[in-house]
């Protein structure tokens, strides 16, 4: 750990801090605090996402390893109970088993990349406070970080692949019981901010789920999702 960028009382800048934390190389104790900061700085979490953005391409370097087959198998018995096979089946994208586990297992790499508590109730959000979402998908290189604004409005910037060439990332808005909502292309660079509808944006922000998927260059042609979902997220109050 470095002492390099000091301030005057001894203290290291938050900064520096942030992509320490990122690396892995603060002892053990020092870690746990900055992780419970994280929960209630937002500023502070924001320099994190930022390094774990940066940093992402380092893991290029490192093969994957398949975890044991019981290790999948606990995950979905504790995500997928048996009662839940019980519960009628609805076409759609909304009732995908398919999507759901995906988006199960992008929860779990967007709190690992937010280092945000995974809370089993999301209260409703206050007005005044931005949430945050990471989009993500088992088997999928694409990923995206985005952010709900106070006024409804929605900024995305593409943080992995870009769309194959002819395809382009379409963002989503997914609410219980409605058919997605499209919210435009997402530009494959810089940041991309859009809108949410009106009666969409006054629902409460953990009812809405923001998705991407790849469609033809242009958009999806009949305002329908048609490719594969390759990211999802759920927005978060950091």
């Amino acid at each position: 750990m470095t002492d390099s960028m000091e301030h005057g009382d001894g203290e290291r800048d938050d900064d520096l801090v942030a992509a320490e934390y990122v690396l892995g190389v603060l002892p053990a104790g020092e870690r746990a605090d900055v992780a419970r900061r994280i929960d209630t700085d937002r500023d502070f979490a924001m320099l994190v996402i930022g390094w774990e953005t940066r940093l992402s391409g380092m893991n290029d370097e490192f093969g994957e390893t398949a975890p044991p087959a019981r290790a999948w198998r606990g995950i979905e018995a504790r995500l997928f109970p048996a009662e839940a096979e019980t519960s009628p089946v609805r076409a759609g994208l909304m009732q995908s088993l398919a999507f759901w586990r995906g988006l199960s297992f992008a929860a779990i790499a967007a709190a690992a990349v937010l280092a945000a508590v995974v809370l089993t109730d999301i209260p409703v959000t206050p007005p005044g406070e931005e949430l945050v979402a990471s989009l993500s998908a088992a088997d999928s290189d694409a990923t995206f970080l985005a952010v709900k604004n106070v006024d409804g409005s929605v900024r995305i910037t593409r943080t992995g692949v870009e769309p194959p060439s002819g395809r382009s990332h379409e963002l989503w808005v997914i609410v219980a019981d409605r058919d997605p909502i499209s919210l435009g292309l997402v530009t494959p660079q810089g940041t991309t901010r859009t809108d949410l509808p009106q009666d969409i944006a006054q629902l409460p922000d953990d009812a809405l789920t923001l998705a991407v998927t790849l469609e033809p260059e242009g958009g999806a042609p009949e305002g329908r999702p048609t490719g594969p979902v390759i990211a999802a997220g759920q927005l978060k109050k950091i």
